[in-house]
């Protein structure tokens, strides 16, 4: 019997051993996998760092546009482009209709027209000159000038300018250019859905006009976006009438923005009626934003030969420009929620 135990007991040494080794074979599996995670997070982290300075490097070269790259790329911009008298713009306006008879609602529209833009970008051909390349999916690539981006609406403005491919100075000039026109034709306001769609510092913004939709926004926004329909741009039907059911739900849903009304703090501004435009004065206002840009160019150069040796120049950038037309109400607080 004495034996019987012995043995049992030396049974449960053994097992006790084993549990031992095995726990402990465990904790330097998993110290082992902790060291390597570490690892591999100090090599993330020096990898995003790594991608955050080159990412704020390239912002701030985009924002401010200094240096000789710069310099070659707006002499390139504002010199001959080859596709202005001779161009697709023909074919590839076909093209935009038929996705537009396809597509009759607005949004579908959008999605659609994004699907089948693949990109635009620019090319430069051996003397100098410059063209404008879109590419469709089934359609290939065709050749359009900067006159094709006159007469496009919104929606056809946004999806070029999300195509535009941001890889050469050259392109970001186009982009900056196809961002000026879609600034100056100010929102786009539909029907089915009924919604406001526009641009403001660098962003796409869209604000649905339905009762229950205009629930999920904050207030601030609700206001920013009428306040933004009945300060900027022309007169419109579109724009009174999307402009009355903004300031309707605000009335009756935001107290404080009742309180500023009924003190008489929020005068409706008079928006000027759209000029009409013969065929002979857009081309005399094309032709003089050319001229701006040339005597810009030729500023540069001017501006930089009367600084003093190693004195950097100065343009103003994206960050001065936003803060030069921030509006002080929204940023101070002033307009907060209910």
């Amino acid at each position: 019997m004495e034996e019987e135990a012995n043995s049992l007991s030396l049974e449960e040494q053994a097992a006790l051993e084993m549990v031992k080794a095995d726990r402990a074979a465990i904790d330097a599996r998993k110290a082992k996998r902790e060291i390597q995670q570490a690892v591999l997070r100090s090599e993330k982290l020096k990898r995003f760092n790594v991608y955050a300075e080159v990412r704020k490097k390239k912002m701030m070269d985009l924002a401010h546009k200094e240096g000789i790259d710069w310099e070659v790329a707006y002499k390139t911009f504002c010199g001959v482009e080859d596709g202005l008298e001779v161009n697709d713009n023909a074919e590839v306006q076909v093209i935009i209709q038929d996705i537009r008879s396809a597509n009759p609602d607005d949004h579908t529209y959008f999605t659609a027209l994004r699907n089948t833009v693949i990109f635009l970008k620019t090319g430069v051909k051996a003397n100098g000159a410059w063209n404008i390349l879109i590419n469709f999916l089934e359609k290939g690539t065709f050749v359009i000038s900067t006159k094709f981006f006159e007469q496009r609406t919104y929606t056809e403005l946004q999806v070029m300018l999300i195509k535009i491919q941001r890889t050469t100075r050259l392109n970001e000039l186009l982009r900056e250019h196809v961002k000026e026109i879609l600034m100056k034709i100010g929102p786009e306001i539909t029907e089915d859905p009924p919604m406001v769609r526009f641009m403001t510092n660098d962003l796409f913004r869209i604000c649905y006009l339905a009762q229950d939709k205009l629930r999920d926004y904050p207030s601030n926004y609700r206001i920013s976006v009428e306040k933004y329909l009945r300060s900027t741009g022309f007169t419109s039907t579109e724009k009174d009438k999307a402009t009355d059911t903004l300031r309707r739900f605000l009335m009756e849903n935001v107290p404080y923005y009742r309180k500023r009304v009924e003190r008489g703090l929020e005068v409706l501004p008079r928006l000027p009626n759209m000029p009409k435009l013969n065929k002979k004065d857009v081309n005399i206002a094309w032709l003089w934003a050319g001229v701006g840009q040339e005597v810009e160019y030729i500023g540069r150069h001017i501006q930089g030969a009367i600084l003093k040796p190693g004195e950097p120049l100065h343009y103003p950038s994206v960050i001065d420009y936003q803060a030069a037309n921030s509006d002080p109400m929204i940023e101070e607080g002033e307009i907060g929620m209910d």
